[in-house]
């Protein structure tokens, strides 16, 4: 069956009924917004929101949720007003446009009394009073209806960089705190500095809430309702043999909501039977997009992130600079622009560690090591196959009677390596060490690990090579020793590592984050 979400890019474009059917995953984070909205319709101040995720986390169909759900809960539509702005608001060069563009679209949605606002504003040719006009203007609209607005500005990261100067951004600050009738939510695709920094005027005003990767569940609730929707039975019927594959392919397109679409389609259509094809195939759809990252990076820039991915996706400055010929200290000084434009990370580092660099975005780092590295995409196949096999024996854990366990577990993990063959070893002890991953089997795992591990040939032992910074970590080392592997390998080690603690040991850290505190004085009295 050849299936298209048509909307995956443009959610704004969907049919009401369609964003509601399949909305899935973000309910917690809804929830939690209307729960503060209903807590905030008579308070002497208001909390404003920054939704942070990357691109294709969801936070433009959540937008599209949070407006629905204040026009159809007679509570919220009664207390207040949203108004959201397209994602492109090209036309908005300062706090002046963004507020009479407010206006603007309250009068397209017919609201009484702002289309003659809206005149006046236009007409007035000074852009101070035109702004003064706009404030009145929304809070003689907002009394009227006795209702406060809620504003949803999309990219806020990149309006307040291109439009808003120092002085905008205080007046915003004092605009949304003083008379508490306008709440904006903003999105980002991570947090910045007119929002992070010190010494700027909004810092620490925003409550940020963080669309964090799917998790397994959410994952499977996202492509069930999609496929529910679009009447796919075939793909619900083979979704418990699909599990493994996409929980691989999950880990490696980094829990991406947009992705693991994509890869829905793929499946769909049949003819795709294992998850190296599916990784293929999404590579070639995700070049149109990715591809001008690369292009607008400076040569410096470019060559060093060539070279980070040549290393697998995680290198030190010393190792850059000799693999780019290029000084030291130019090295060091374009990761730290990588590094403030969120290309890179740094793992490590001060009090005499080394530090290392590494690509944080997971499926950026796969994509480009599959189209242009031709041995790292032969690792990464290698890598997906290993998480694969590594996901179907847990799946075969719900149905088989458990292992026995204790010191005799070991000799028989080291008997099956000895009795497969060749070809199939990398299987077997993937197979094997998820069996055995357990918190009773920590002390005997990794000498098991590394027996095995020395029998491998020499490309299925690089396949499971990550494991063994694990059994070091078990064995009593830090953290520190996964910082030199390739972003998704460290990520799954860390994964693997969970498996070995006792349930309920590590509570699952919390969707949302705390309110922020309250703002610094100096800023609330700052004016424009």
């Amino acid at each position: 069956m050849a299936v298209v979400v048509e909307y995956k890019y443009t959610p704004d474009q969907m049919p009401v009924d369609e964003l509601k059917q399949t909305f899935a995953a973000r309910q917690g984070l809804l929830d939690h917004v209307v729960n503060h909205l209903r807590q905030q319709t008579h308070a002497k101040s208001l909390t404003s929101f920054l939704l942070v995720g990357p691109r294709g986390a969801g936070k433009t169909t959540l937008v599209l949720m949070l407006c629905h759900r204040i026009l159809e809960d007679a509570e919220l539509a009664a207390a207040w007003l949203p108004l959201r702005f397209r994602e492109e608001q090209f036309e908005v060069c300062s706090l002046r446009d963004l507020l009479a563009a407010a206006v603007r679209s309250l009068a397209e949605e017919g609201v009484p009394g702002a289309a003659d606002w809206s005149s006046r504003i236009e007409q007035t040719v000074n852009d101070e009073e035109s702004q003064s006009l706009a404030v009145a203007a929304l809070r003689d609209i907002a009394r009227s209806r006795g209702k406060r607005l809620v504003l949803f500005v999309e990219n806020l990261n990149l309006l307040l960089g291109r439009a808003f100067d120092e002085t905008s951004q205080a007046t915003l600050r004092r605009l949304l705190m003083v008379d508490p009738f306008l709440m904006l939510v903003g999105t980002a695709v991570q947090m910045f500095e007119e929002v992070e920094g010190y010494d700027q005027a909004l810092f620490n005003y925003f409550h940020p809430l963080y669309l964090e990767k799917l998790d397994d569940e959410q994952m499977c609730d996202l492509l069930s309702r999609r496929a529910q929707y679009d009447g796919n039975a075939a793909f619900l019927e083979k979704l418990r043999e699909h599990r493994p594959k996409l929980r691989a392919l999950s880990r490696l397109t980094g829990g991406n909501p947009r992705f693991m679409l994509m890869v829905y389609e793929i499946l769909s259509e049949g003819g795709v039977t294992n998850a190296v094809q599916v990784l293929e195939r999404l590579v070639d759809q995700l070049t149109p997009i990715l591809k001008h990252v690369l292009e607008g990076l400076p040569p410096q820039q470019a060559k060093i992130l060539d070279a980070l991915m040549r290393a697998g996706g995680t290198a030190t400055p010393a190792a850059l600079a000799q693999a780019t010929r290029l000084k030291l200290n130019a090295v060091t000084s374009q990761l730290r622009r990588l590094k403030v434009n969120r290309m890179v990370d740094v793992l490590g580092g001060g009090k005499g560690q080394t530090a290392h660099y590494t690509v944080p975005d997971q499926l950026f780092c796969t994509w480009y090591q599959m189209r242009y590295l031709a041995r790292k995409r032969r690792r990464i196949e290698l890598f997906v196959e290993v998480i694969r096999v590594w996901f179907e024996a847990e799946e075969r854990l719900e149905h088989l009677q458990r292992l026995a366990r204790g010191d005799g577990a070991g000799d028989e993990f080291a008997r099956v390596m000895e009795v497969a063959p060749p070809a199939r070893q990398v299987e077997a002890v993937v197979k094997t060490c998820r069996e055995f991953t357990e918190p009773n089997t920590r002390s005997f795992w990794p000498s098991v690990l590394r027996r095995v591990h020395e029998k491998l040939p020499p490309e299925t032992a690089e396949a499971v090579a990550f494991l063994l910074p694990v059994a070091d970590v078990l064995e009593g080392k830090g953290l520190a020793v996964l910082d030199s592997l390739p972003p998704q390998e460290r990520a799954f080690a860390l994964e693997v590592l969970e498996r070995f603690e006792p349930k309920g040991d590590k509570p699952r850290p919390p969707l949302v984050t705390e309110p922020p505190a309250a703002p610094p004085a100096a800023h609330c009295a700052t004016t424009g």
